[in-house]
C-alpha cells in the first residue's frame, strides 16, 4: 500500500534524486548539477516552508514526488500554489498513485484556502499523455509557460 508524507530536511537527498529523475526524462538525457548545493538548498526550502515536497513510498521504496511553491498574483487576489515537479517511477505508472499525489496537493491547497493550483506541462506532442492526465483530473489550459534565463 502506497503511503504518501511530507517531505523533511532529511529528506532532501531523496527529493534531489527524484528531481533529477524528472530532468533527465524532460531532457532525453542525464543532468549535470551540483548535487551538494542543491540538496543544502533543498534543505532551506524544505526548513523555510518556501516548498512543500511529498513523496510517494511504497515497499519501502520512494517512487514518486510532488513539490508546491506559494506564490502570490494580483490575479489570483492573493497566494496560491504552483506545482513544480511532478514524477513518479515509470514502472509505477498508470495505477492511480499519480492521482493520490494530486489530491494530497488539492487537500494542502485547500487548507490553506488557494483558490488554485497551477502546473506547467511539458511541451507537445511527445508528452501529450501527461497533458490528459492533468486535464483528466481537474486542470484546464491556461495557455503556454515561457522562461527567460538570466545568463
Amino acid at each position: 500500500m502506497p503511503r504518501i508524507r511530507y517531505a523533511v530536511r532529511q529528506d532532501a537527498p531523496i527529493v534531489m534524486k527524484l528531481v533529477n529523475k524528472l530532468l533527465a526524462e524532460l531532457r532525453g538525457h542525464s543532468v549535470t548539477m551540483d548535487e551538494t548545493a542543491l540538496i543544502d538548498k533543498t534543505k532551506t526550502f524544505l526548513k523555510n516552508k518556501q516548498v512543500i515536497a511529498l513523496l510517494l513510498t511504497t515497499e519501502g521504496s520512494d517512487i514518486g514526488l510532488i513539490t508546491i511553491s506559494p506564490c502570490k498574483a494580483i490575479r489570483t487576489e492573493g497566494e496560491y500554489g504552483i506545482i513544480q515537479e511532478f514524477y513518479i517511477e515509470p514502472e509505477f505508472r498508470s495505477k492511480g498513485y499519480g492521482k493520490e499525489l494530486l489530491e494530497k496537493a488539492y487537500h494542502i491547497a485547500r487548507t490553506k484556502k488557494w483558490p488554485r493550483l497551477e502546473v506547467g506541462a511539458p511541451s507537445l506532442p511527445q508528452w501529450e499523455r501527461t497533458l490528459k492526465f492533468y486535464e483528466k483530473n481537474g486542470f484546464e489550459q491556461c495557455g503556454p509557460r515561457l522562461k527567460w534565463v538570466n545568463q
